[in-house]
């Protein structure tokens, strides 16, 4: 009963919603607990509505007619919300069938599959600011340049280094330093970090935190 509205707007849908409902309320008004006021009141509005939509169609279509018209779609309309909300919206007796025998919508159950990102990210490290590195993810396109941007799947990429070594380091050998879902990435220094080597990598996840494959490592110099 989420999503799209249930109610129709064209008059003629409507007409034909409103009478259907009505009568689902009378066969099945016990089921869901629908008191027999409520019962009353519908029905007395849908009569007031149908007595100038059908004047309407009849070729009656004066200004006073639509008026009241209008006016009795909207009680009846509220009075349809009113009792759908109340009484048939999450009601334990609201199986798929009464609610499409009411005209209303069925909730999807069905879950939406999580994707998790299928290809690693290209990386690259703006080192030519002073104690700053800034870190370029995405994938490069055919000109040999990133393209920033999450794959279909991704909510963001983790990154991770180690800092200092001559050899490029083992994946394990690096530490956790931060989540970014927009690139680039920015890592501050201090002056002791200096002419240090700095290796990186990165890899995107979802918000299930499933991961992708790692990017190549890569190595930036501390200016």
């Amino acid at each position: 009963m989420g999503g799209v509205d249930y109610i129709p707007h064209a008059e003629l849908e409507f007409k034909a919603f409103a009478v259907n409902f009505n009568a689902k309320v009378v066969d099945n008004g016990d089921v869901f607990g629908i008191p027999q006021l409520a019962k009353s009141i519908l029905f007395t509005n849908l009569g007031n509505y149908l007595e100038y939509q059908l004047k309407i169609e009849g070729g009656e279509k004066d200004r006073a007619n639509v008026a009241q018209r209008n006016l009795y779609h909207n009680i009846l309309e509220a009075d349809i919300r009113n009792i759908v909300n109340q009484y048939i919206r999450n009601n334990p007796a609201a199986t798929p069938e009464l609610l499409v025998e009411f005209g209303l919508n069925v909730p999807d159950t069905t879950k939406t599959p999580i994707h998790v990102p299928n290809t690693a990210p290209d990386l690259e490290i703006d080192f030519a600011t002073h104690l700053r590195h800034f870190i370029i993810f995405g994938k490069y396109n055919s000109q040999g340049k990133i393209t920033r941007g999450l794959p279909k799947g991704a909510t963001g990429v983790e990154v991770w280094r180690k800092i200092g070594g001559n050899e490029t380091p083992a994946y394990d050998e690096m530490t956790f330093l931060g989540e970014e879902s927009k690139s680039p990435f920015m890592v501050e220094f201090s002056a002791e970090h200096f002419a240090q080597r700095v290796w990186y990598a990165v890899r995107y996840y979802n918000f299930k935190h499933e991961y992708s494959a790692w990017s190549a490592i890569k190595m930036a110099l501390v200016n």
